[in-house]
């Protein structure tokens, strides 16, 4: 016996585990702690691969952008750069939308930003749009006077730096699609 269930009694609830802390032995129930861990048919544990949202150019210069502002190397900025930071990372985001990012950057309110939780949240505003109204949804962030237009510079701008980077062909193919009278402006139905 080793020496943790030395002092075990006969018939304890604690299940009898592998060695290496995976599956159970003698088909018992999860011990605390393994509860909703998937095991493959050898007992380890299945490990899914995170598909990466944020292309390398792209967390290439999150990171250039954070570290203009960590000068000590603390992996801390001070939250009131958020809103800098974002703006050098291609959001200009509203009074609200500042808001929501900075509890979901800072959620125990200690004043700084960290560079994992400014990842988190480049991954969530970076993430695949699933639906027409997803895209339209972040399309309306681009309407900065609530008429339903986005001025074609602003577009531009938005679609060949987000995501996966668009050449300036494929740029003007999808100028000539998303305003096809050329009055400068794309139209959000």
């Amino acid at each position: 016996m080793d020496g943790e269930n030395a002092n075990a009694q006969p018939g304890a609830d604690v299940a009898p585990t592998n060695p290496d802390g995976g599956q159970p032995l003698d088909g018992a129930q999860p011990g605390p702690g393994q509860e909703g861990i998937e095991l493959g048919d050898d007992g380890l544990p299945i490990h899914e691969e995170k598909k990466e949202v944020i292309p390398i150019e792209v967390l290439e210069d999150m990171k250039n952008v954070f570290d203009v502002f960590d000068l000590q190397k603390t992996d801390r900025v001070l939250i009131g750069e958020l809103r800098t930071i974002m703006r050098a990372l291609d959001f200009d985001l509203s009074p609200a939308e500042l808001k929501i990012v900075r509890k979901r950057i800072d959620p125990d309110e200690e004043g700084f930003i960290r560079f994992a939780n400014l990842k988190l949240v480049m991954e969530e505003k970076l993430k695949d749009i699933d639906t027409f109204e997803d895209l339209v949804e972040e399309f309306k962030h681009l309407d900065k006077n609530d008429d339903g237009q986005i001025p074609n510079p602003e577009f531009k701008q938005y679609m060949m730096n987000m995501g996966n980077k668009m050449t300036a062909e494929e740029l003007e193919e999808l100028m000539k699609e998303a305003d096809p009278s050329g009055d400068g402006v794309i139209v959000i139905d």
